[in-house]
């Protein structure tokens, strides 16, 4: 991949950043061919985190504890699952704002619905 002017920039937000999460989307992005790069990045303070991302023109970001309920006063937009557990764990910045999702809900409930089809 050649990293240029278009390629898109998405983060993970942690106390505790590692590599996993940037060896996998990293490889998701090679094999699909998606101009794109995903880093890990250690912070203590989520507003800090969010302006920087608005201003490096970020297309996403994940945040991990504390900052998963903390993010949700600088949300624009929360979706109607991410509002009642009250905690969002991927951002979404589109045309400058920020969309909260909580794709651990998805996830889990996606593997609940397999399991009840077997029964």
């Amino acid at each position: 991949m050649n990293i240029n002017k278009d390629t898109q920039i998405f983060a993970s937000f942690s106390t505790k950043p590692g590599n996993n999460g940037c060896k996998f989307f990293n490889a998701g992005f090679s094999y699909y061919g998606i101009n794109a790069i995903y880093k890990s990045f250690k912070i203590d303070n989520i507003d800090g985190a969010i302006q920087s991302s608005k201003v490096f023109g970020f297309s996403g970001f994940s945040v991990s504890q504390p900052f998963k309920t903390q993010i949700l006063p600088y949300i624009d937009e929360i979706l109607e699952d991410t509002k009642q557990i009250g905690a969002a764990n991927t951002i979404v910045l589109y045309n400058n704002k920020l969309i909260a999702h909580n794709t651990d809900y998805i996830a889990a409930q996606q593997k609940l619905n397999s399991f009840k089809n077997l029964y």
